[in-house]
C-alpha cells in the first residue's frame, strides 16, 4: 500500500437477543400504562341535548361498545408493539458499538482499492463472528501502525465522529489491543488520521459540512445512491446486502463500499492530502 490511504468501515447489528439485552426488552407494563384506553366511564359520554332517558342510555351503550372494541384491539396489538420495538432497536443497532459490530473495512490508496470483509477471516482461529471481527480490526490496527511509523495518513469522512470511536469501542469490548498512539490521553486522535470534513472546518469546533456539499464545492459528484429493488443501501442496512445469499446484492454492497473509499480519495486529492 502507498504511504497514505482513505478508509471506511461498515457495520452490522449483533444478534437480536444481545441487542435487546443491552438496550432493554420491551416493557409491556409501561406500554399498557401509557397506551391503554383505560376503564370505561359513562360520565364522559357526550349526549348533547338529548333528554330522553332511553336515547341517552342507548348513546352510552354505543360508547361502551366502542370502548370495549378499542380495548380488544389494544390487547391484540400488544405483540405487534413488542415486535415493532424490537424492529426499531435492530434498525439502529448497527450504528452503535454496543449493539453492532464491524463487518467490512475498505481502503484506497494511490495504487488501488482493498476491501476486507468479516468473511475473509474464516480459518480455524476465526470460528465465530466475534473472532472474525477481532481479526478484521486487528488487521486495521496493523495497517495503522505501519502508516503511523512511516509518517503517512489514514484519511476519511467524519471518521473522528463514527469510524474511529466505533473501532476503538469494539476493540475494548472484544479485547483487541489498540495501539497506544491512536488516542492520546484518551481524548486526542493521532495526527496520522485526517478527517476531511474536520479539516475543511479549519479548527472551528462548531462548524459542520456534509460530504456531498463538500464534494460539490470541489466539482465532484459526491456519494453515489445505490438502489437495489425498492431499497437504497446505506450504513445501517449495508449488512443486509453484504451478507445476502443473492450475489447481485453482495455485489451492490461491494460497489457501495468502493464508493465510500474512492470518492473521498478524489476529494482528498483536491484538498492536497494525496
Amino acid at each position: 500500500m502507498s504511504l497514505s490511504c482513505v478508509f471506511d468501515i461498515e457495520t452490522a447489528p449483533l444478534d437480536e437477543s444481545t441487542v435487546l439485552a443491552r438496550v432493554g426488552q420491551f416493557d409491556e407494563m409501561s406500554y399498557i400504562a401509557a397506551k391503554h384506553p383505560g376503564e370505561f366511564n359513562p360520565d364522559t359520554v357526550k349526549v348533547g341535548n338529548l333528554k330522553d332517558a332511553d336515547k341517552i342510555a342507548a348513546k352510552v351503550e354505543e360508547a361502551k361498545a366502542a370502548h370495549a372494541a378499542s380495548v380488544k384491539e389494544f390487547n391484540a396489538n400488544i405483540p405487534w408493539a413488542a415486535s415493532e420495538y424490537a424492529a426499531a432497536a435492530m434498525d439502529k443497532a448497527a450504528l452503535s458499538a454496543i449493539t453492532g459490530r464491524v463487518i467490512a473495512i475498505g481502503l484506497a490508496d494511490g495504487k488501488g482499492e482493498y476491501l476486507h470483509f468479516l468473511e475473509d477471516f474464516a480459518g480455524k482461529a476465526y470460528i465465530t463472528d466475534d473472532a472474525r471481527e477481532m481479526g478484521l480490526i486487528a488487521n486495521f490496527w496493523d495497517i495503522y501502525e505501519s502508516t503511523h511509523t512511516e509518517g503517512g495518513h489514514l484519511v476519511g469522512v467524519n471518521i473522528t465522529k463514527f469510524d474511529l470511536p466505533f473501532l476503538c469501542q469494539r476493540s475494548m469490548l472484544l479485547g483487541v489491543k489498540i495501539p497506544d498512539s491512536v488516542l492520546e490521553r484518551g481524548r486526542y486522535w493521532s495526527a496520522t488520521f485526517v478527517d476531511l470534513c474536520q479539516l475543511w472546518m479549519c479548527g472551528n469546533p462548531n462548524g459542520y459540512v456534509s460530504f456531498d456539499v463538500l464534494c460539490k464545492a470541489f466539482d465532484l459528484p459526491g456519494k453515489e445512491v445505490i438502489e437495489v429493488g425498492d431499497e437504497i443501501i446505506e450504513g445501517k442496512n449495508f449488512h443486509k446486502f453484504s451478507r445476502s445469499d443473492d450475489p447481485a446484492k453482495r455485489e451492490a454492497a461491494r460497489r457501495y463500499l468502493l464508493g465510500d473509499i474512492t470518492q473521498p480519495r478524489e476529494l482528498a486529492k483536491r484538498m492536497g492530502i494525496f
